[in-house]
């Protein structure tokens, strides 16, 4: 975008333009995520995944969270999900929140 290129061309914000992509590539580096669970509202999703980074802040540092809405027998629920992560993160991480009494399962990003 232009206004990404003017970002990085003024010496001044040049710390901005390299951190905000760097985020970004990581967040989409990874075609897995990890379902916590699905829920009947969308404030249910963000409420258990808000309760699941802070039980386990430091497993899941820098993972997104992320909500999907999906139809379900005729009714609307909301998975809720950390993303970003590759297979084998994925799988240890998920087995880890277990280790904590977090239910969860590895799906790959929809």
């Amino acid at each position: 975008s232009l206004q990404a290129q003017a970002v990085s061309l003024s010496g001044d914000h040049q710390k901005v333009a390299t951190v905000k992509p760097a985020a970004r590539i990581t967040a989409a580096a990874g075609r897995f995520e990890i379902q916590i669970g699905a829920y009947a509202s969308i404030g249910d999703a963000q409420r258990a995944l808000q309760n699941v980074q802070t039980r386990a802040a430091q497993l899941l540092s820098g993972a997104p969270s992320v909500t999907h809405p999906v139809q379900k027998s005729g009714r609307t629920m909301y998975r809720a999900r950390f993303a970003g992560f590759d297979s084998i993160s994925a799988t240890s991480t998920c087995t880890e929140l277990r280790r904590q009494a977090i239910d969860c399962f590895v799906m790959t990003s929809q």
